[in-house]
């Protein structure tokens, strides 16, 4: 997971990609728990098969992960 912008402190996204076969899973504008949010719904049961993440520190992105990942 990761997220960058275009210019100083504005228009953000967010990227989520499986680093096994090297594909992005989802791309989003924003940085927030909401931005993320739709990845785990589309991923349902598979989140319970999660073990690891890596991504940079954003708190808001922690506890979205922590809601629908708990083995990660």
């Amino acid at each position: 997971m990761d997220q960058s912008a275009r210019q100083r402190l504005s228009n953000h996204a967010s990227l989520i990609a499986d680093a096994g076969p090297e594909e992005v899973l989802w791309l989003g504008k924003g940085r927030t728990r909401e931005t993320i949010r739709p990845v785990f719904k589309r991923l349902d049961k598979y989140c319970e098969s999660i073990e690891a993440l890596a991504m940079d520190w954003n708190i808001d992105f922690d506890f979205e992960i922590k809601e629908h990942c708990p083995t990660a």
